[in-house]
């Protein structure tokens, strides 16, 4: 499930908005890590995500105008 879900975060156009927790049967969560799958990317520069959200290196406004111009982007692609 989590290789599954890892695939859905990096391969969706808006996946990389998500960040889907899976647990296993103890209720501890698996990690990436654990299954050799690369960490999350941050979604401005392409570094560590953990690392630019635990040091606030992007402001609030710029993560703000990136989520929106991939929101925008995706759902313009998607009109019925």
């Amino acid at each position: 499930m989590k290789k599954l879900a890892a695939e859905i975060e990096e391969t969706h156009s808006l996946g990389r908005l998500y960040d889907f927790d899976v647990l296993d049967a103890d209720g501890k969560q698996i990690s990436r890590v654990e299954l050799g799958i690369a960490s999350r990317k941050c979604l401005l520069c392409d570094n560590d995500a953990f690392q630019c959200g635990r040091s606030r290196n992007h402001g609030l406004s710029d993560l703000t105008e990136k989520i929106e111009t991939m929101a925008t982007q995706y759902f313009n692609g998607h009109k019925k």
